[in-house]
C-alpha cells in the first residue's frame, strides 16, 4: 500500500515483459484500462481494494499467461465478460466486493486449471451454470452474497477437490443436490439465507471432514426426518433447526361446533423474524385452496374457523417469514 491515488495511465500496457502488476490497496479511481491486456507476459494482476470503477475490461482475456487475477474490493460494473473463460492459465478468480451484474458466464467452466473463485458481494442474478462442474481443480467456489436463482446445480457434485463451498445469500430454491455428498474433501457448507426446501439427503451425512465453524444451512425450508441425517446436522451445524420455515406438525381438527372448527398443530422451532400461519380450506384434496386468514405470530398453536361453507372437507396450514436482514426470501 502507497496511497496512490488517480487514475492508472494506459501507457503501462506497453511494459510487455511485465510478469506482476500490483497496485492493490490504494486509492486509485478511474476504469481499468483496456491497454492493460497487452502486457503479454503478465501471470498476475492485483488491482484488489482500490476505487475503480466502469466494468471489466474483455481485453484482458488477451493475457494468455495470466494465472491471477484479483480486482476484489472496487465500485465496478457491468457485466464479467464470457471472454474470461479463453485464460487457460488462470488458477485465481477474484472478483469479489463490486457491484457486478448480470449472470455468470458458462464460459468460466473452461478454467480447468482454476484452483479459487471468488464471486461473492455482487449484484450477480441467473443461475448458476452447471458448467462449472467441469473445473476439476477448484478448491474453492464462493458465490455468496448475490441474487443468484434456480436450483443448485448437480454437477457441483464433481468437483472432488472442492474444500470450501459458499452459496448462502442468494435466492437459490429446490433441494439439495445428494450428489454434494460425494465432495469428500469438503471442509466449509454455507448454504443459508437463501429458499431450499426439502428432506437433506442422506448423502450429505457422507461429509465427515465437515467443520461446525464453517457449515450453515440456517434460514432455509429444510427438513430432516431420518434421525441418521438430523444427528449429523446437529453436530455440523448445531442450531439449524431453529431457523428453518416448515410446515407445522401434527395439524388436527381439536374442535367442533355448530359456527365452525378449530385447527392445531405443534408450532415450528423457528420463532424469530415475525411471520404466521396461513390458513386456507378447499372442497377436495387438490383444491383450489381459498385462505381464510392467517394467525398472528408462529408461536400459536390453534385457529378458529367459523362460518366456513358446508362444503369444505380440507384444510392446510401453511408456514410463512417475510424477507429480512440479507435474508432476500
Amino acid at each position: 500500500m502507497n496511497a496512490l491515488s488517480g487514475e492508472i495511465p494506459a501507457q503501462l500496457g506497453n511494459l510487455g515483459a511485465l510478469g506482476l502488476f500490483d497496485l492493490s490497496n490504494n486509492q486509485l479511481s478511474g476504469q481499468i484500462p483496456p491497454q492493460l491486456g497487452g502486457l503479454s507476459s503478465l501471470w498476475g494482476l492485483y488491482l484488489g481494494k482500490n476505487q475503480l470503477t466502469g466494468g471489466i475490461p474483455a481485453a484482458l482475456a488477451n493475457l494468455d499467461y495470466l494465472m491471477f487475477l484479483d480486482l476484489a474490493d472496487n465500485a465496478l460494473g457491468g457485466s464479467i465478460p464470457s471472454q474470461l473463460g479463453g485464460l487457460s492459465d488462470l488458477s485465481d478468480l477474484v472478483l469479489s466486493g463490486n457491484q457486478l451484474t448480470g449472470s455468470i458466464p458458462g464460459e468460466l467452466g473452461n478454467l480447468t486449471q482454476l484452483a479459487f473463485m471468488n464471486l461473492s458481494g455482487n449484484q450477480l442474478s441467473g443461475s448458476i451454470p452447471s458448467a462449472l462442474g467441469g473445473l476439476s481443480n477448484l478448491v474453492s467456489l464462493n458465490l455468496s452474497d448475490n441474487a443468484l436463482e434456480g436450483s443448485i446445480p448437480p454437477q457441483l457434485g464433481t468437483l472432488a477437490n472442492l474444500s470450501d463451498l459458499h452459496l448462502g445469500r442468494n435466492r437459490l430454491i429446490g433441494g439439495i443436490p445428494a450428489q454434494i455428498g460425494s465432495l469428500a474433501n469438503l471442509y466449509s457448507l454455507r448454504l443459508e439465507k437463501n429458499a431450499l426446501e426439502g428432506e437433506v439427503p442422506a448423502a450429505l451425512a457422507n461429509l465427515s471432514g465437515l467443520s461446525s465453524q464453517y457449515t450453515d444451512l440456517g434460514y432455509n425450508k429444510l427438513m430432516a426426518s431420518d434421525p441418521a441425517v438430523a444427528s449429523f446436522l446437529d453436530q455440523v451445524d448445531p442450531d439449524w433447526r431453529e431457523t428453518q420455515t416448515v410446515p407445522p406438525a401434527d395439524v388436527h381438527l381439536a374442535q367442533v361446533s355448530q359456527t365452525g372448527i378449530r385447527l392445531a398443530w405443534t408450532p415450528i422451532p423457528y420463532q424469530g423474524d415475525d411471520g404466521y400461519y396461513l390458513i386456507s380450506y378447499a372442497e377436495t384434496a387438490a383444491g383450489p385452496f381459498i385462505v381464510h386468514g392467517a394467525t398472528s405470530d408462529k408461536a400459536l398453536s390453534t385457529y378458529p374457523m367459523e362460518n366456513l361453507p358446508s362444503t369444505a372437507k380440507y384444510f392446510t396450514v401453511r408456514t410463512y417469514t417475510p424477507a429480512h436482514g440479507d435474508q432476500q426470501n
